[in-house]
């Protein structure tokens, strides 16, 4: 039986690629075998290659590979800053441990955030930095030694804001239709396909519906596995948000003697 898929979070290169996969997977089936009419699939084609043209318009892979980059360090130095909270709750000097204490609150508000979407990751960390500046967390994070952290953080947040918005430029001003209306009629094809190969596998299924079937869902299993990796970030945090090497709590802060 064939997996169900969500595409909406998909971004447009992993998107296409994924939609390419399928149409080798048609091609090999062939319409006759898939029980799929011809002429259907040929319009799945086009619009496959006029969506796949747009993605390759005006810059937008550099673009792309620009802000992964981005939203790979960003990701980084949200780590860092959280983990370095976490290590100094049992530093040997009282003060630091006290300081990484009053900011454990704060770090449980914004653990996390990492993976969240690219948007609303941006959005969390302008609130984590507005926080950060108000006590006692700005004192706190002084003497965590985490000023210079936060504000590389801001810098590249920024940045990548700024390229996001001006990748949406570019998609408006050269695709003459927009890619969201591409996906659209992509998907509605998608959906129906497989919805039919699906019950055809059920009711009769043949070696050329059985390979399909076992085919996608591996592909899907494939792009999920690939979408979740870019946000791990070497295995610094699990699907939840937290890092794998963490504690759900904080550790009591040990008196005098440490």
């Amino acid at each position: 039986m064939l997996q169900s898929f969500s595409r909406k979070r998909l971004a447009n290169a992993a998107y296409g690629a994924f939609m390419q996969a399928f149409e080798k997977l048609v091609v090999k089936g062939t319409c006759e075998k898939l029980s799929l009419t011809p002429a259907d699939f040929s319009g799945f084609q086009s619009k496959l290659m006029e969506f796949l043209d747009l993605n390759r318009e005006g810059g937008q892979q550099d673009l792309t590979k620009r802000l992964n980059e981005l939203d790979a360090r960003r990701d980084q130095l949200l780590s860092y800053f959280f983990t370095r909270i976490n290590l100094d709750l049992v530093a040997p000097k009282e003060a630091v441990r006290k300081a990484a204490e009053s900011l454990w609150t704060f770090r449980k508000q914004y653990l996390g955030i990492q993976g969240k979407g690219l948007r609303e990751e941006s959005f969390l960390i302008n609130g984590l930095l507005l926080d950060a500046e108000k006590e006692p967390f700005k004192a706190a994070v002084g003497t965590l030694g985490l000023k210079d952290t936060l504000e590389e953080l801001k810098k590249v947040n920024t940045d990548f804001e700024s390229l996001l918005s001006q990748r949406a430029e570019v998609e408006l001003a050269t695709n003459p239709l927009p890619a969201k209306k591409l996906r659209e009629g992509l998907d509605a094809f998608y959906d129906a396909s497989t919805r039919r190969i699906d019950a055809v596998n059920l009711l009769t299924p043949t070696p050329e519906t059985e390979s399909f079937v076992a085919s996608l869902n591996k592909l899907i299993k494939d792009t999920n596995e690939s979408r979740k990796l870019h946000k791990a970030q070497l295995g610094l945090w699990t699907e939840e948000g937290g890092r794998e090497d963490e504690e759900e709590a904080p550790k009591t802060s040990t008196t005098e003697g440490e």
